[in-house]
C-alpha cells in the first residue's frame, strides 16, 4: 500500500511537458512521503568497511568515475534483487540501509534498496549522492537510480552511466515534507 502512495506521489511530482495532462486527484486522495532522506541512519557496517578498505572507493586521487565503478562493484558483490513483493507480499516504502534484509551475508532487495545503500556507499566515499526517479512516470514506466554529480549508478546497468542517459523526472532531498524536487 505504501508503495502504491509513493507511486501516486511520484504521478503528482511528475508533472513535465513531455506528458500528457493529469486529471486532479480526488479530494479524499491522500499522500505519504515515506521515510524522510535526512534521518537514515548509517550504511551497514558490512559495506562501510568495504568502501573504507576498497583502494579505489575510499581515496580522493581517483576519478569519480572510478570510485563510483568501485562503489558499484561492491555493492553488486553484496547484492541480491528480491521484489518486495516475494519478500514481503506487498510493496514496501523506502528502508533505511541498516532495514534492508540480510540474507546469507548478502543484501536482499529491490531497486529502491539499492538505491539506498548506493546513495550510502557514495557519501562514505566521499561524493555527493542523491536518488533520482528516471523514466515516464505517468504511465508508470520509471526506475530509480543513485546519481553523484554527472554520473549514475543504475541496477539495470553493469557500469556507471552519465546523468545524460536518463530522462530524469525527480531527484531526492534531504527534507522530510518535500523528498523530491522536479528536475
Amino acid at each position: 500500500m505504501k508503495f502504491l502512495v509513493f507511486v501516486l506521489f511520484a504521478l503528482i511530482v511528475a508533472g513535465c511537458s513531455s506528458s500528457p495532462p493529469k486529471a486532479p486527484l480526488p479530494p479524499q486522495t491522500s499522500i505519504n512521503f515515506g521515510t524522510s532522506f535526512s534521518n537514515f541512519d548509517s550504511l551497514p557496517v558490512t559495506l562501510s568497511a568495504a568502501v573504507s578498505k576498497d583502494p579505489v572507493a575510499s581515496s580522493r586521487k581517483y576519478s569519480e568515475q572510478d570510485r563510483m565503478r568501485a562503489v558499484k562493484r561492491i555493492l553488486d558483490a553484496n547484492f541480491t534483487y528480491k521484489h518486495d513483493f516475494a519478500q514481503y507480499g506487498r510493496g514496501v516504502a523506502w528502508h533505511a540501509p541498516s532495514q534492508v534484509r540480510v540474507v546469507k551475508g548478502r543484501f536482499v532487495g529491490d531497486v529502491k534498496d539499492y538505491c539506498v545503500l548506493a546513495r550510502a556507499m557514495l557519501e562514505q566515499a566521499g561524493l555527493p549522492a542523491r536518488i533520482a526517479i528516471t523514466g515516464r512516470i505517468y504511465d508508470r514506466q520509471f526506475h530509480f537510480i543513485a546519481l553523484s554529480n554527472n554520473y549514475a549508478i543504475d541496477k539495470l546497468q553493469l557500469d556507471i552511466r552519465a546523468t545524460s542517459y536518463y530522462e530524469i523526472q525527480a531527484v531526492s532531498r534531504n527534507d522530510i515534507n518535500k523528498p523530491w524536487e522536479l528536475k
